[in-house]
């Protein structure tokens, strides 16, 4: 076997492990948007659980994109109630309108009808898959629409396991 031929073996050996990571990684949040239900609020975060309250998210790191916000934790409610940045900043899900992640920057603005301006909050660009489903996830049990985002979520799995490479 030549070279070419063993740098294009290799490129596709390459591409075929991402793809399946991909969809390992697909499968577990189908997993997840199907059945999980959070976990426990760690003590550490500076957030006082109430009781039933679970976590959907904890973010260890501060970081800062945009002046108006700066996370820290995480926490959705699995009953609904809100979720919190800490420092301060808190939405009630009953007022969040939806979530306009950004396409270029890890990046999470929050509108809510109760509120003008529209503020967010930033995470490690290396989680933001976990932070957007997340977000996502917590909403869709609180709105009562757990089962079409569970159902989306398949339909991604069956698409990733569509496009393997040949």
């Amino acid at each position: 076997m030549g070279w070419f031929e063993h740098h294009r073996e290799h490129k596709a050996e390459q591409a075929h492990e991402e793809w399946a990571e991909q969809v390992a990684h697909r499968r577990q949040l189908a997993e997840l948007a199907h059945g999980w239900t959070g976990d426990p609020v760690p003590l550490d975060v500076g957030i006082v659980a109430k009781k039933g309250e679970r976590s959907h998210l904890v973010l260890a790191q501060r970081v800062a994109h945009r002046a108006q916000t700066a996370a820290r934790a995480l926490n959705g409610a699995t009953q609904g109630v809100s979720f919190h940045i800490a420092q301060g900043r808190e939405w009630l899900y009953v007022k969040v309108i939806g979530f306009d992640h950004d396409d270029h920057l890890p990046w999470t603005a929050i509108p809510v009808g109760n509120r003008q301006k529209v503020s967010g909050f930033g995470y490690p660009t290396e989680q933001s898959t976990d932070v957007r489903f997340r977000l996502e996830l917590a909403l869709a049990s609180y709105s009562g629409t757990r089962e079409q985002f569970a159902a989306s979520i398949d339909a991604q799995v069956t698409e990733a396991v569509a496009a393997e490479p040949r």
